[in-house]
């Protein structure tokens, strides 16, 4: 029988290898060359197109000794995924999600077993209602506990239908935790308290308590795995048990937006502006990596064996690891995660996603792969193709040569980890690869030049420049830096020595893009006034294009005598000469 269990994964990851190509759209092409493999030997389809089979075997991967680190995905929920429980033996999976159902899976067939329906009231905080928080246990074979934010205690015997209690909470709660025992459940709360709820106790009115301590909101908790301790986090962070009742550990200053408590009891691990550990005997605070900026849910936890912390957010998932103390790593466990839970022997991680889907993964094969933690870096190619620069979404530039595929310069500056949002980042190489502009382009005071000098081997800040920066753009001669502005104005830079050359005035918003012409005599704008301007040599009189829509990245041909713009309806090629369209390409249904 399970043998043919696992034939039946084995499948189920073949089928899902398959999905996979179908959404890198690689399917065409493996039809075309399975049609080319099984055509007969003398047809002319096979013998005009058989060298793109040799082709690909010369590229063509080794093959892989498995299917890969996702074992199985469960497929039923209708929304993301808040809270996913392993049964204290591993064969059962309860999983909360935000589509109001409470759903009960086994975990060898990846078939679901039960359902249950769960009302709930949205919480409202600062005008906006929202469902954000849940937390299950898996306390005993057949029983579950779920808790809510909005204050719900839900009993589920899986035998029977779920008992539901309705919490009145003392203030509007931030986060909800549970016992792994099921017994206690906690709601950090708006005002700094924390209510917690014995559900051993009879009496109705004697089951919750109201603890007080921190100064400002609550917003995170954490059960110790004996369900003997629970810490949460504000500014300060502070622990409970049943015994000793609250107790503050330490001061942190900034806002604990996740935490943790090691299973051995020996730490506690937590974000704020930086992931640190608090050790419990020397009550020493340590670092462990500095500059995180989170993007949609944090996740936190500590291995079984107290060696290692997964943490992450939407963007990913990445490992540190307590003996080898080395940067923390990427994990290959995809974006857009959720919920997150190892299973009770570390083998395996369960990830719920924003779609409804949770997947099984293989801890080992993860880690036998797994990524530096690079992340998605700003790139920009020099116009003669021959040098690459790397922006990493910390605090490192780094120029590549090509061909040789070396990277020739490096250079690793803490302004770069000042949280600079990737959208906002912009980046850009000179032509002769000697200079490297790197620029956060966001709302003051985040807005920041910075220009890397090869020769310098130096990152200098751009001074006296427009407070808003908008947009940039390089001459092709390396020679110019132009900087467009939130006011309209346009001013040009010695890229050198980074002094103040001229401006540009006529536009009356912000500048959205500059691009020079291919010969460097002119360069074209646009602004959010609905107009291009082209300016010419040490011309204060620009040729105007005006359009009712606006429009959007201006780019000279080739020869400099077209100009092409887009915006979200059509793509318009201008006659420069003529000041007029001459033809639009719009946008397919």
């Amino acid at each position: 029988m399970r043998y043919i269990t696992r034939i039946i994964s084995n499948r189920r990851s073949a089928l899902d290898f398959t999905r996979q190509l179908v959404f890198r759209r690689d399917l065409y092409a493996g039809t075309h060359l399975l049609t080319i493999i099984i055509a007969p030997s003398n047809s002319i389809v096979r013998n005009t197109f058989w060298h793109e089979v040799e082709d690909l075997l010369q590229v063509w991967p080794p093959v892989a000794t498995d299917w890969g680190f996702e074992l199985q995905t469960l497929r039923g929920h209708a929304d993301w995924i808040l809270s996913i429980t392993p049964s204290i033996d591993g064969r059962r999976l309860v999983t909360v999600g935000r589509d109001k159902t409470v759903r009960l899976w086994d975990v060898e067939s990846g078939t679901e077993e039960k359902r249950t329906e769960i009302v709930i009231s949205e919480v409202k905080v600062s005008s906006r209602y929202y469902l954000w928080d849940a937390a299950s246990v898996f306390p005993e074979e057949d029983v579950v506990v779920i808790a809510v934010e909005s204050g719900v205690y839900l009993r589920w015997n899986l035998e029977d239908d779920a008992r539901r209690i309705d919490l009145k909470l003392p203030s509007v709660a931030r986060r909800v935790s549970v016992s792994p025992n099921g017994r206690y459940a906690a709601w950090g709360l708006l005002n700094g308290e924390i209510y917690i709820w014995d559900a051993d106790k009879d009496a109705e009115e004697d089951a919750g308590q109201v603890f007080e301590g921190h100064s400002s909101s609550v917003w995170c908790m954490a059960f110790s795995s004996d369900s003997e301790t629970l810490v949460s986090g504000s500014t300060d962070i502070w622990k409970w048990s049943p015994q000793a009742g609250p107790e503050k550990l330490c001061q942190v200053g900034s806002t604990i937006w996740e935490i943790a408590i090691s299973p051995n009891g020996k730490f506690v691990v937590f974000r704020s502006d930086s992931l640190s550990v608090f050790h419990c005997t020397t009550h020493k605070v340590e670092q462990i990596m500095r500059g995180y900026e989170r993007y949609g849910k944090f996740h936190l936890m500590v291995t079984p064996d107290s060696q290692r912390v997964l943490f992450g957010d939407w963007r990913g998932l990445y490992l540190y690891d307590f003996q080898t103390q080395q940067e923390p790593m990427k994990l290959r466990l995809g974006v857009n995660i959720t919920a997150m839970t190892l299973s009770p022997d570390g083998k395996t991680i369960w990830a719920g996603h924003w779609d409804g889907r949770i997947t099984q993964l293989d801890v080992d094969l993860a880690l036998k792969s797994p990524q530096h933690r690079t992340g998605p870096a700003k790139a920009a190619l020099s116009t003669d193709g021959r040098s690459l620069a790397l922006w990493s979404p910390r605090n490192q530039l780094s120029l590549w040569n090509i061909e040789t595929r070396i990277c020739e310069r490096r250079l690793t500056d803490d302004r770069l980890l000042h949280h600079w949002q990737r959208r906002y980042k912009e980046m850009l190489i000179s032509s002769d690869s000697r200079f490297v502009v790197v620029a956060s382009l966001s709302w003051p005071p985040k807005n920041v030049v910075l220009i890397w000098d090869m020769e310098a081997n130096a990152l200098r800040e751009l001074k006296d420049r427009p407070v808003y920066v908008t947009a940039l753009a390089l001459s092709p001669d390396s020679k110019t830096l132009l900087c467009g502005s939130y006011d309209g104005q346009i001013w040009a830079f010695d890229l050198e020595r980074g002094v103040l050359r001229e401006k540009f005035t006529g536009h009356t918003k912000l500048i959205t893009a500059i691009a020079f012409s291919p010969d460097g005599q002119n360069f074209a704008s646009a602004s959010f006034d609905n107009t291009i301007r082209i300016w010419g040599p040490k011309s204060q009189t620009p040729l105007v294009l005006r359009s009712e829509d606006r429009m959007e990245k201006p780019c000279f041909s080739t020869d400099g005598r077209m100009l092409y713009t887009y915006n979200f309806k059509s793509i318009c090629e201008w006659d420069i000469e003529k000041a007029s369209i001459v033809r639009t390409l719009h946008r397919g249904p």
